[in-house]
């Protein structure tokens, strides 16, 4: 079995961008895996791969994603990025796929400003330094109250519908 990383779910996310025609810039790419990792945690209990990500100004950032992508700058990636031996490897397990569809589906059309405040607006992420780590119960809690959030949003919209 391979060793997922970081940049292996960026080509699973690529192959969803290139395929809709909804070109992302590595700014996006790891704000999108930030959401994807979060929602595989919530979702198994496992993480996706062992990296952490780093908070910068630029949102959540994984060094393997950054080295793989920053040549790029805030342009649209064009390519996928490839192993030491030119391969193309990506994710494609069952329940991964079901949570990366679900993330695709919800956040393709974000901007970028809209991507990091969504992230940002997450108590964890938001009270750590410039530069920390975060770590896995710092993503889990954030997608936990994520989940709250949507949940009584839900709720709230019910009871309008019952008036």
């Amino acid at each position: 079995m391979n060793v997922i990383c970081g940049w292996n779910v960026a080509n699973s996310i690529l192959i969803k961008s290139f395929s809709d025609e909804i070109y992302i810039t590595p700014k996006e790419l790891n704000c999108l895996i930030y959401l994807l990792y979060g929602e595989y945690l919530y979702t198994t209990g496992d993480t996706l791969f062992s990296e952490l990500f780093t908070k910068t100004e630029n949102g959540p950032v994984l060094t393997t994603v950054y080295q793989k992508f920053n040549s790029y700058g805030n342009k649209i990636i064009k390519n996928y990025a490839k192993d030491a031996k030119g391969k193309t490897i990506y994710v494609d397990n069952g329940i991964f796929v079901k949570c990366l569809n679900y993330i695709w589906d919800r956040y393709k059309n974000m901007s970028l400003d809209d991507l990091l405040l969504y992230i940002e607006t997450g108590y964890t992420y938001r009270n750590k330094s410039m530069y920390d780590t975060i770590n896995n119960i710092d993503v889990l809690n954030d997608m936990i109250i994520k989940k709250e959030n949507e949940l009584e949003r839900a709720r709230e919209y019910m009871k309008k519908l019952k008036r």
